[in-house]
């Protein structure tokens, strides 16, 4: 048995790893779809972030919240499920983990799909897209945890969706707001910046939704003319598009990973 809840292991035991970290304000469960796809062929550890799912929250309230504690975790994980070499798919906040963990990991990445990595730390201090990050952000921090939950779920979707949701949604997205907090946080301090992520030569899928934020998209754009090996794409939808248009997005991760496999699947 695993030391780490929120780890959720499928697929083939004898077939090549990938890993997958999904979005703030959501969980493991949002990779479900693609999990049926992948399960035939590679063994997939599907991971509850911290503060999401069945994972505990940040346990270090001394220090401000970086995304080195994401990091330190997965590695963890990775050590206790013996994984040596693996794929990455991320998305929105697991893109941004993904990108810092390829960059510690070295050769151990192998390639990674990621779908609008919101690694705000590297656009410029002064950019349209942070300006919006940091405003969002600001708003959430003078709100309740309710408001702020609403002002995140429509910022990323749209005017009036969180009020759409059930009330069971709404109360669970607002228990889990003072994580959303902490993972702005992270990730407008995160050190590393584009010079650093040139150094990531192995294959890369970078996809942005067609309807998506400024914020996002300027990251994405500058991470496509940042990293030497990478496949830029656009899907329909916006920044949620992993779920909200998961057949389309699924389609392009799964071409990928055939495309970089020496012994491609058949979906």
């Amino acid at each position: 048995m695993s030391l780490f809840p929120g780890v959720y292991e499928n697929g083939r035991p004898d077939g090549p790893v990938v890993v997958l970290l999904h979005s703030s304000l959501s969980s493991a469960r949002q990779w479900q779809a693609l999990i049926s796809e992948l399960q035939g062929h590679w063994r997939i550890l599907n991971l509850d972030l911290l503060g999401y799912g069945q994972a505990p929250a940040p346990h270090d309230k001394e220090r401000p919240f970086s995304l080195a504690q994401e990091v330190q975790r997965i590695e963890g994980i990775l050590a206790d499920y013996e994984v040596e070499s693996f794929t990455l798919v991320g998305h929105s906040f697991g893109g941004a983990v993904a990108l810092k963990l390829a960059y510690e990991l070295g050769d151990r990445v192998e390639s990674m799909a990621l779908f609008e990595p919101v690694a705000f730390h590297l656009l410029n201090p002064d950019s349209e897209g942070l300006t919006e990050v940091l405003s969002i952000s600001g708003q959430m921090t003078q709100a309740d945890n309710f408001q702020a939950a609403q002002q995140f779920v429509d910022y990323w979707n749209g005017k009036g969706y969180f009020a759409a949701l059930p009330e069971r949604l709404q109360a669970g997205m607002a228990a889990q707001v003072p994580k959303v907090r902490q993972d702005f946080e992270g990730l407008i301090g995160e050190g590393y910046t584009l010079t650093d992520y040139r150094a990531l030569t192995l294959p890369c899928l970078l996809m942005a939704g067609e309807q998506s934020r400024r914020s996002s998209r300027a990251v994405a754009k500058a991470l496509s003319h940042t990293l030497p090996d990478c496949r830029f794409t656009f899907t329909p939808g916006g920044h949620m598009a992993p779920i909200s248009h998961s057949e389309a997005v699924n389609k392009h991760i799964l071409c990928f990973l055939d495309s970089i496999s020496s012994h491609p699947a058949r979906y």
